[in-house]
């Protein structure tokens, strides 16, 4: 396991504040880019001070980014259209920029599962893949399986 960049420091003390600031309805998320040096948060409004202050503390640049959509907003969708699709919907939840929502249609689905989607409200709905969740553990006696 490798130690954390400095960007992933970053990230996770900037995470922190949101998470106990999650009540405050701009709220959105962090995200490190795969180069693990980029910072960016998205927000919904006007940033906090207090969070901006942190950002501008911290060792690796940070970059606000405007989102369409709290998090709380997209938390909502993605339980919704989970809600409103039993059976074709495995898995829903906020795209990486908090512009709308993904999900996954389950791979039991029928063909046009996608099209007929039932989301309610003006968050976008993107379909992310087709397939079912799989278990964690790798053994057949975790996953229930007998020989």
């Amino acid at each position: 396991m490798s130690l954390p960049t400095a960007a992933e420091t970053v990230g996770r003390a900037l995470g922190n504040w949101i998470h106990d600031h999650r009540d405050d309805p701009g709220a959105g998320g962090v995200r490190v880019l795969k180069d693990r040096k980029t910072v960016l948060v998205y927000w919904k409004g006007v940033v906090p001070d207090g969070l901006q202050r942190l950002a501008a503390s911290q060792a690796v640049p940070v970059t606000f980014q405007p989102a369409a959509y709290s998090r709380a907003e997209l938390t909502a969708a993605s339980i919704a259209v989970m809600d409103n699709n039993p059976g074709v919907v495995s898995a829903a939840g906020s795209e990486p920029d908090y512009s709308g929502i993904s999900v996954v249609v389950s791979a039991k689905a029928p063909a046009n599962a996608f099209a007929q989607l039932k989301a309610t409200g003006s968050v976008p709905v993107t379909l992310r893949w087709i397939g079912d969740p799989t278990p964690l553990s790798n053994t057949a006696a975790e996953q229930g399986i007998s020989s």
